[in-house]
């Protein structure tokens, strides 16, 4: 009788040791994704700042390109307006399908990736 009762604490703590384990495992998975994230999101918005600010130049030299076809500045850069206003126009009405959609799928692959 002692004997099973040693057998049935020993199976209890680690039972016990086994649902300790499994919530740290389950914890660092959790932090290893969060920080993987983290740093993919850090990534894309650094590229995303240095594309602003190369298509910020790109734009300005377009509108003193067009500036000094039509021999008018002003109208250089409301042509360029135009141009951004309609593209513009095309992102808002595709948000979902070239923005919300792919961002949406690339987190859930980054989240259920396995290493």
């Amino acid at each position: 009788m002692n004997e099973s009762a040693n057998h049935i604490e020993q199976l209890l703590e680690s039972a016990a040791q086994y649902g300790k384990t499994s919530a740290e495992l389950v914890k660092l998975k959790a932090v290893d994704k969060t920080a993987e994230l983290l740093a993919s999101s850090t990534k894309i918005l650094f590229l995303i700042i240095l594309f602003a600010v190369s298509f910020l130049f790109c734009a300005v030299g377009l509108a003193f390109f067009l500036g000094t076809l039509f021999s008018s500045n002003a109208m250089g850069f409301v042509l360029t307006g135009l141009i951004f206003g309609i593209l513009g126009i095309l992102v808002y009405n595709n948000r979902n399908h070239w923005i919300k959609w792919p961002v949406r799928n690339a987190v859930i692959s980054q989240i259920l990736k396995n290493n």
